[in-house]
């Protein structure tokens, strides 16, 4: 290995100013700005926690429910008068000015039904029929007392909803009843007539009764289809509209009505399933097996058309709404209903048809005898209806049955929902950790400054040659040291590692120089001269440093003559050499000022003044100007052997040295290695720190060590 591996070591890694961060480094060099932000943050979310007014949260729950089940109501309330709305419309119905004023109303303390709705929260439980009252204040009492009173003023109002419906049925049903009734009183009447008139009582052939009897059956029949399908019509127009108020269409059902193939044959079964029906309900009762066997197969195919329906339609509603999905499924048996009740109304109005062909081929006083019969008996059949319907109306009117019900009334709550204090503060640890940590990572990227010795290695590629440290009592030079110290012993190894780095070709010349001024160039130089002096080791110092030179002062020797009275020949190199108090040790100062320092040191005078040197000693140490601003030590370093770059982590950035670097690299200068000069250490992890010098302090201080050091000074 020769000075080229230091070549080879440079260059192989290329200067990188942006370094990976260690991240314990950084927590260990940053600690007191995340201690500060984790403790502020913790500090404001306690205060927060604690200045903040409790606040309590009551819950009362509410089933709702339909009065009765969709079958019986199209039956005896076809108009949809006191049926309960969705879940949805009852979430509104809740939040509505008329229930939050009755609730105000109880609550009494001048309560205002605005203030009531700000601190409510009503929502319906998913897949349920249940709804779900919330209020929340800062009162626990009044936060229970309120969450009462809101689910029994929405019970109160459910309730007027029905008997207001209730009541508008039963006026209804009441004029239909009035005008059924004289229709019945027509009906006997004309029969009354007709019989006094004839003198028949009765019709001749049984099965002219029968007729008769079958025809009011379906007269009545289709009304009541007719009822159905109005009611069923009047239901999907409505879920329509709540399916489209939550977002979805139910366009591809209404289209499906008419346009899907297999519906329009399902239907055409149903009809003809419905038209059998009605033709056995003739000649048999509705229990017979013949008739039963129809139902069945009618029940099947409804059940065909509710999946073809659902075929249609499927993937209009997304899964992951239970609401809609809820009401889509309402929507499609009221379909599903309303395709029944048509094909029933086309069933009997083609059996009526039939019917009264046979009717009409009767003789005239018989066919005359059985229409009126025929009459009566829709007319009774109807009367009978709407009277019982009537009664039905009456009697939701005059109860208390809503189809709602408190299933949980609220309780007094006795923890506060906020603030969570325990979490509030576990969360505030956390985010100032993470924040804290955050801001180290930041801070470290933007601050510019060396911090680590792994820095150094990484921006430089080149080897650490050795660290001196910053010790506060001790002299900057090491020649008044004793033989036996720890300042000798650092210099000794940045000395031992400049010829490990060299390799088999040992060193006799190199430059010291630095990124800025005052990083301690100066004194490295010296420190290094003298070591190398005390291995019996003729050395010369040279002050290359023109535009500001201090060797002369801190030797205490005159300027000149030096190094440019040489380079002018106003003086021998022999002549110019100063000695010094360190044996071994010739110091050559700068000499008379120049005025271009820059070409001196790429003169030709400057390789004479070299080449005369090592032939008069053998280790030429030059200190030379800082690299930035100035290309002197790097013109001088080319005709060296290598050079030393001194870094000040206080002074030093990683952009500085980055570009110190890309220099030499130009240049083809060999750098042996880098010194971190004045270094503070940090941490008993830091092997530059006094502890580890202390553990070996007894060696200094042992029997025999003043004998070795005067033996050791004896023999240099």
């Amino acid at each position: 290995m020769d000075a080229e591996r230091a070549k080879e070591v440079t260059a192989s890694q290329p200067a990188n100013p942006f370094v990976e961060i260690d991240l314990y480094a950084v927590l260990m060099r940053r600690w007191h700005l995340i201690a500060i932000v984790t403790i502020g943050l913790l500090v404001i979310v306690a205060l927060y926690s604690i200045l903040t007014p409790p606040t309590y949260e009551a819950t009362c729950r509410l089933l709702i429910q339909p009065t009765q089940s969709s079958v019986s109501r199209t039956e005896w309330d076809p108009l949809g008068l006191v049926a309960t709305r969705s879940i949805g419309t009852q979430v509104e119905l809740a939040r509505s000015q008329s229930v939050l004023e009755e609730a105000a109303k109880r609550l009494g303390n001048g309560t205002e039904w605005q203030h009531l709705r700000s601190m409510l929260i009503v929502q319906p439980l998913k897949e349920t029929d249940i709804l779900v009252l919330t209020v929340r204040h800062g009162d626990p009492e009044f936060a229970a007392q309120a969450a009462n009173q809101i689910a029994e003023a929405h019970l109160i109002r459910i309730l007027e909803a029905v008997r207001s419906g209730a009541k508008a049925g039963r006026e209804y049903v009441e004029e239909q009843l009035a005008q059924a009734a004289e229709n019945v009183a027509r009906s006997r009447a004309a029969l009354a007539e007709f019989r006094a008139r004839t003198g028949q009582v009765s019709l001749e052939n049984p099965g002219s009764e029968r007729l008769a009897q079958h025809l009011a059956d379906l007269e009545n029949t289709v009304i009541n289809a007719n009822a159905e399908l109005a009611a069923a019509e009047a239901e999907a127009q409505r879920l329509e509209t709540e399916l489209s108020a939550l977002g979805h269409s139910s366009r591809k059902l209404s289209l499906a009505k008419g346009n899907s193939p297999l519906l329009v044959n399902l239907r055409g079964e149903l009809q003809k399933a419905e038209i059998e029906k009605a033709e056995l309900l003739e000649e048999y009762t509705p229990n017979a097996p013949e008739v039963q066997a129809v139902e069945k197969r009618i029940s099947a195919i409804r059940e065909q058309i509710t999946e073809a329906l659902e075929q249609v339609v499927s993937g209009e509603v997304a899964s992951d709404d239970p609401e809609a999905e809820q009401i889509r499924q309402k929507l499609v048996a009221s379909q599903v209903q309303a395709e029944a009740a048509r094909a029933r109304i086309l069933a009997c109005r083609s059996a009526l048809a039939a019917g009264r062909r046979r009717l009409e081929a009767l003789p005239a006083q018989e066919a005359k005898m059985a229409t009126l019969m025929q009459g009566l008996r829709q007319a009774e059949t109807l009367f009978n209806q709407l009277s019982e319907n009537y009664e039905r109306y009456r009697l939701v009117e005059a109860t208390n049955i809503s189809g709602a019900s408190i299933i949980d009334r609220a309780q007094v709550p006795t923890i506060p929902v906020w603030p969570k204090v325990k979490l509030n503060i576990v969360v505030g640890l956390l985010l100032g950790l993470l924040l804290g940590v955050g801001l180290a990572v930041l801070a470290e990227q933007l601050d510019v400054r060396l911090r680590s010795f792994e820095e150094i290695r990484a921006i430089t590629g080149a080897p650490l040659l050795g660290v001196y440290p910053l010790v506060r009592g001790k002299p900057p030079l090491i020649q008044e040291a004793k033989t036996l110290s720890n300042e000798i012993d650092a210099w000794r190894n940045i000395k031992a590692n400049i010829l490990f780095v060299a390799g088999d070709k040992v060193p006799r010349s190199l430059v010291v120089t630095s990124c800025f001024p005052d990083e301690g160039k100066t004194t490295a130089a010296i420190n290094l001269a003298i070591t190398y002096a005390r291995e019996a080791m003729s050395v010369v110092l040279v002050d290359a440093d023109l535009r500001r030179p201090s060797l002369h002062t801190r030797f205490e020797l005159a300027r000149g003559p030096g190094l440019a009275d040489v380079m002018v020949s106003t003086i021998s190199l022999q002549d110019a050499l100063h000695d010094t108090k360190i044996e071994n040790l010739r110091l050559l100062t700068c000499g008379k000022p120049l005025f271009n320092p820059q070409a001196a040191m790429a003169s030709t005078q400057m390789r004479t003044v070299i080449s005369e040197l090592q032939g008069m000693a053998d280790m030429i140490i030059f200190d030379a100007s800082p690299i930035l601003g100035f290309m002197d030590a790097v013109l001088l370093g080319s005709n060296l052997d290598g050079a030393v770059l001194v870094v000040d982590e206080k002074i030093a950035t990683r952009k500085a040295l980055v570009e110190a670097i890309e220099t030499l690299e130009r240049a083809h200068l060999t750098l042996f290695g880098t010194i971190a000069n004045r270094h503070r250490p940090r941490g008993l992890r830091d092997y530059y720190h006094p502890y580890y010098y202390a553990r070996y302090r007894y060696y200094y201080h042992a029997e025999g060590a003043e004998e070795v050091a005067a033996e050791h000074n004896e023999s240099t």
